[in-house]
């Protein structure tokens, strides 16, 4: 359980127990639930689905049982962030992308936060750089600016030491 659930956590809730099993990768419990007539798709009240929180606990397997059965990749919680701007694992941004299709795949690759973030400035800030890489590759705009003004070079630049400026 993540600690941002801990307030509305009750056991006896059945999403709140796909939301555990989500994190902890709990296949038996998450396919159990599904069938059970709980909806993958739910959100609670800060926008968290089963999916989302798949994605920031980096657990690949749930993320595609998930997918699999359904969920949606175009979910946002109240900041306006998606599974793909959360995950910070390269094999879980591998298993969003491949249910991401060519029709949604450019608005996908780059929504934008209520902030303007999108899944390139997080990568940027927060890695792994084969996340960047992976995104560039599946047409991130790099020149996208977030709400401060600042772009992906500069972020990846900050973040990575690269382009540090140096009095003389």
């Amino acid at each position: 359980m993540l600690d941002s659930q801990s307030v509305w956590y009750d056991d006896a809730n059945p999403f709140h127990r796909l939301l555990t099993a989500s994190q902890e990768g709990n296949y038996e419990q998450i396919r159990h639930l599904r069938h059970s007539g709980v909806n993958i798709n739910r959100a609670n009240e800060t926008g968290l689905t089963a999916l989302i929180v798949a994605f920031v606990a980096n657990n690949a397997q749930s993320c595609q049982m998930l997918l699999e059965n359904g969920a949606k990749i175009d979910q946002k919680d109240i900041g306006g962030y998606t599974a793909l701007h959360l995950t910070t694992s390269i094999e879980t941004t591998n298993v969003l992308l491949q249910y991401i299709n060519d029709d949604n795949k450019k608005e996908l690759i780059n929504a934008k936060t209520k902030y303007g973030r999108t899944p390139l400035h997080d990568a940027a800030l927060h890695g792994p750089a084969e996340k960047v890489l992976v995104l560039l590759t599946n047409e991130a705009l790099v020149d996208a600016e977030d709400l401060s003004g600042s772009n992906v070079s500069s972020l990846y630049c900050f973040t990575f030491g690269y382009g540090r400026y140096y009095d003389n």
